[in-house]
């Protein structure tokens, strides 16, 4: 595809800037004029056309590379404002090989991205970090933007995952529909009591959205977050890298930042970290995942659900875990799970994400 017709180069002014030896800037193929293609590269960076990315950029340019040539390509900033073409965009990237990490301001490319996501026939799963539920009474749709795929949640054959909600934010009745519908959500204290038990329900998501007002105010200094409460910097960039860690990825979306002018240099420099630590997971991916049993070790728990031992299996290259839920006669899934789980378990201490597995997925 012809990407100039899609996007703007990268700013020369940008481009001219110097760069230390060894940095990110030297391992990036960036576009900078119409003879641009794309070849065998992993991950695309786009940015809209709100100018936040071009403020980013220098930043994350000048981190240190921990990629090989012909990994990583930038696209510069969308061209189009129509959703259907940004849309079908996307969608040729993503089906192309390529990962689309899109940085904008507001909700919109993630709406595009839900919309690429429900057009898909395969099924899968969706991870939203942020402060709020996202459903109407959130307000207007250009900052909260799932509701649509949560009442299609059943038809598509699709999970959803909240990470981040703060309680005080959010009415009652909020939380319980997310109940009624048996969409996933975990609350913030949950999230910073344990980040790497996010690992697991971020390991097959096709796509994930990270908005900056679930960072706390004295992290990102983003003029439109005055929360107090919130994920940490250094949590953030934890999930953004087990995000990046997982296989199934095809597109990540990191909005919420104010743009009524340029973003702080200290909002430039979170946002910067965020994608860095997506593409350092990225260059981590084991391979290992869709599941091969022979590279599987098994385990087996005698503590029974639904008159079943517990068969956990842990993987050979990575050392990631999964537990077996029957699914139909003679077949069963292996859902993602944790050492943790597989530790309380053992011991007969069945976790809750064992239970919301077998609840959500099991059928003799």
């Amino acid at each position: 595809m012809s990407i100039s017709n899609w996007t703007s180069a990268v700013p020369t002014k940008i481009m001219k800037q110097i760069y230390g030896e060894g940095s990110l800037f030297h391992k990036i193929k960036h576009h900078t004029d119409s003879t641009f293609e794309l070849e065998k590269e992993k991950i695309v960076l786009i940015g809209m056309n709100d100018g936040i990315m071009d403020c980013v950029r220098p930043i994350l340019y000048n981190f240190a590379s921990m990629v090989e040539d012909g990994f990583l390509a930038d696209l510069g900033n969308i061209r189009l404002k129509q959703s259907e073409q940004v849309t079908q965009f996307i969608i040729e990237l993503s089906q192309s090989g390529y990962c689309p990490l899109i940085v904008s301001a507001d909700a919109g490319p993630f709406k595009y991205l839900i919309q690429s996501y429900l057009q898909q026939k395969k099924g899968g799963s969706l991870a939203l970090i942020d402060e709020q539920i996202p459903v109407k009474s959130q307000g207007s749709t250009a900052d909260r933007l799932l509701f649509p795929l949560i009442e299609l949640q059943e038809k598509r054959n699709k999970d959803i995952r909240l990470f981040g909600i703060q309680k005080h934010l959010n009415p009652k009745e909020d939380f319980e529909s997310l109940e009624k519908q048996s969409i996933d959500y975990y609350r913030l204290g949950q999230v910073k009591s344990a980040i790497s038990e996010t690992e697991p329900m971020l390991r097959d998501c096709r796509f994930v959205g990270l908005n900056g007002r679930a960072l706390k105010a004295s992290e990102s200094m983003d003029r439109s977050n005055v929360n107090p409460s919130g994920l940490n910097i250094e949590q953030a960039c934890q999930m953004m890298r087990y995000t990046g860690i997982n296989e199934h990825i095809q597109a990540m979306c990191l909005y919420g930042w104010d743009n009524s002018y340029a973003p702080k240099p200290q909002t430039a420099y979170s946002i910067a970290q965020l994608i860095w630590y997506f593409i350092e997971g990225f260059t981590d991916q084991k391979g290992d995942y869709p599941v091969k049993r022979k590279q599987l070790s098994a385990y087996v728990v005698a503590t029974k659900i639904k008159n079943k031992n517990l068969t956990f299996f842990k993987s050979k290259q990575s050392g990631r875990w999964w537990i077996e839920v029957p699914h139909k006669k003679g077949k069963s899934l292996l859902i993602p799970c944790s050492l943790k789980d597989y530790e309380s378990c053992a011991l007969g201490q069945i976790t809750d994400r064992v239970i919301d597995c077998f609840q959500k997925y099991y059928k003799d």
